[in-house]
């Protein structure tokens, strides 16, 4: 399991990578994480051989170091299928997860499965369907960096790091979320009726 460092979390905020597109590569060949990355729909890998120019261990899924040529990310985040950007929460953590998907039942339940963030009483709170999800994400995580927390979940049998709980209120993320849709984007609820303002994790 690799760990990102502060200085790539730190990459990836400023380049507004969604961290849901990340792809643990450790122990990985090429050939192996490019169609395991396929597969899972994930846009860049890290764990990976670091690159000869910089020593850097993040590349995009053709195998490129994304830190040394950050006209990849562009080109990498135009590939991105429309999709939901959802806010999802955790009352027995207090944490919050901003995160994309093409099936937002599917994704709520899958939250629960693997234990994302070590809960499973994940719960889906709002969601917007966007034509530019994976930048759209990566947008609204990156307004929120300075609530980041770093988690674990399990994926087949093996724990991983996740990189994408935030502990705020809903409120916050909310805002966050309305600051970077567009206005043929509308934010729908998923929380069937219940009040959002109990979602008060800080």
């Amino acid at each position: 399991m690799a760990i990102l460092t502060t200085e790539q979390l730190t990459f990836l905020r400023q380049q507004k990578i969604p961290l849901g597109s990340l792809f643990d590569a450790t122990g990985l060949g090429k050939e192996a994480y490019q169609s395991q990355m396929k597969a899972d729909e994930k846009l860049f890998a890290h764990g990976v051989t670091p690159c000869k120019l910089g020593n850097h261990t993040i590349r995009t899924r053709a195998g490129h170091c994304a830190q040394c040529d950050h006209s990849r990310i562009a080109f990498m985040m135009r590939t991105q299928k429309r999709g939901y950007v959802y806010i999802a929460a955790s009352q027995k953590s207090r944490l919050l997860k901003i995160g994309s998907t093409e099936n937002v039942d599917y994704r709520a339940k899958s939250l629960n499965d693997q234990r994302y963030g070590a809960s499973t009483d994940w719960e889906m709170l709002v969601k917007v369907l966007s034509s530019r999800s994976g930048r759209l994400e990566g947008d609204v995580q990156s307004r929120l960096a300075d609530f980041s927390v770093i988690g674990t979940y399990t994926k087949d049998g093996k724990l991983q790091q996740c990189y994408e709980l935030f502990r705020c209120n809903f409120s916050d993320a909310f805002e966050a979320l309305q600051s970077e849709v567009k206005a043929d984007e509308v934010v729908q609820s998923s929380n069937h009726g219940r009040s959002l303002a109990n979602f008060k994790f800080r």
